[in-house]
């Protein structure tokens, strides 16, 4: 991701692109190609597109993530926020059954949060994350520099951490996030 792009605040929050693919290819696998056929009748004409045509190179607009996804829920007859939730969950642990699962489990707790600075900024093109604490068990990260964020994203950032901790062994993970202006602090629980 390029920096210069994620401090300018007039930056639309955009995902990237290989997170919507793999929560794409999970819908298909669960609820069937089909279901998201007849959600893309729902949404706009440009938001249909920027999902149609999106590559695991692209930054996709969060708009079109959240638009996109709610239309399948209503199809589907599911709360939006759960179902979204839900499928980002499953998106990232078929992400991380690749050899970086292997290598992170064997990683420290602590080059573990370390490290967690650098996975956000391969998933969004907006904020800034840095860590605040690091103690056994115990995680602080601070989320800046995002205008405009909101309960959704923070929420979805925060299932984010959990399951990177979990799918590396950590158990028990919980994030809790404590907005504030443009961003949140997260604290990260595990069971040691």
């Amino acid at each position: 991701m390029d920096d210069a792009i994620a401090r300018n605040p007039s930056v639309v929050a955009c995902v990237a692109g290989t997170r919507i693919l793999a929560m794409r290819a999970v819908i298909c696998e669960q609820f069937g190609a089909s279901a998201i056929d007849r959600a893309l009748v729902r949404v706009a004409p440009d938001v249909r597109a920027e999902y149609e045509q999106l590559t695991s190179i692209a930054w996709v607009l969060s708009s079109t993530d959240y638009a996109v996804h709610d239309a399948i829920a209503a199809v589907l007859d599911r709360e939006p926020l759960a179902f979204h939730e839900q499928v980002l969950r499953a998106a990232m642990g078929r992400s991380f059954k690749t050899i970086w699962r292997v290598l992170l489990r064997l990683t420290s707790d602590e080059a573990l949060i370390a490290r967690t600075p650098g996975i956000y900024r391969r998933t969004r093109n907006v904020g800034q994350m840095a860590v605040r604490a690091n103690t056994r068990g115990r995680a602080e990260f601070e989320l800046t520099q995002y205008p405009g964020i909101g309960p959704r994203d923070i929420r979805s950032i925060g299932a984010g951490l959990e399951v990177v901790l979990s799918l590396t062994g950590r158990a028990k993970a919980r994030a809790v996030a404590r907005p504030m202006l443009n961003g949140a602090i997260y604290t990260l629980t595990w069971r040691v």
